[in-house]
């Protein structure tokens, strides 16, 4: 049995949703039961959900009872919980470590190393890769640096001013989304509710960007 802490946000489902295709029991430490479910979707059904909180020591021991790794993908990014970061990323996976290790669980991961078992990536491997890939990988940031410093002079420009070059700026935003959703596919497990929330993003978020590119030249 498998612990995944933290197995309804972005990270922690795609876990969930590789080991549930290996045929791996899981479980899945949530805070709210019926959000979990909502949130996993036909996942669901092919796991186990239990309630605690990281912050909470005394919340883990059933979570942790009869299991043999733990996954931690837990995260207080966006302060969204009492304590935010501090409470939840420092405290709350201390708690979730001196818990497992109490009870005797043999393996905890705080995804360091791959899920499939593969050896992990080591740094010296970065120039060991292609010299054709490091090119790219220039081309790219001349690439941007290029569009952030035509960003920066356009915002002295009277027609257009910061707070739209700013705005308009922000598309890079949808790049890397687009990236995520389409190349990356990171959505791919995620339940039908969630795609066509995503639909309507791209939706509001490009409208809007073209609605604050063109304030400039059709109402002076």
């Amino acid at each position: 049995m498998i612990l995944v802490a933290g197995g309804t946000g972005l990270l922690g489902r795609q876990v969930v949703a590789r080991l549930v295709a290996r045929n791996v029991p899981v479980r899945v430490l949530t805070r709210d039961a019926t959000h979990a479910r909502l949130a996993l979707g036909s996942l669901a059904d092919r796991v186990e959900i239990v309630t605690g909180d990281v912050r909470d020591r005394a919340s883990l021991a059933s979570a942790v009872r009869g299991v043999h790794t733990v996954v931690a993908a837990v995260q207080g990014f966006g302060g969204r919980d009492a304590g935010g970061l501090a409470a939840v990323d420092r405290d709350g996976n201390l708690n979730l470590v001196r818990v497992s290790a109490a009870a005797g669980v043999s393996h905890f991961l705080l995804m360091r190393k791959p899920l499939d078992g593969s050896r992990p990536l080591i740094f010296s491997e970065y120039t060991a890769a292609r010299r054709s890939w490091h090119l790219w990988g220039l081309l790219g940031g001349l690439i941007w640096c290029t569009g952030a410093l035509f960003n920066f002079v356009s915002s002295r420009a009277h027609a257009v001013g910061p707070a739209v070059s700013y705005s308009i700026g922000q598309g890079a935003t949808m790049i890397s989304a687009a990236w995520g959703v389409f190349v990356w596919k990171e959505f791919a497990g995620a339940p039908q509710r969630s795609k066509r929330f995503l639909t309507w993003m791209f939706i509001f978020f490009l409208a809007g960007l073209c609605a604050v590119a063109l304030a400039p030249v059709l109402w002076k």
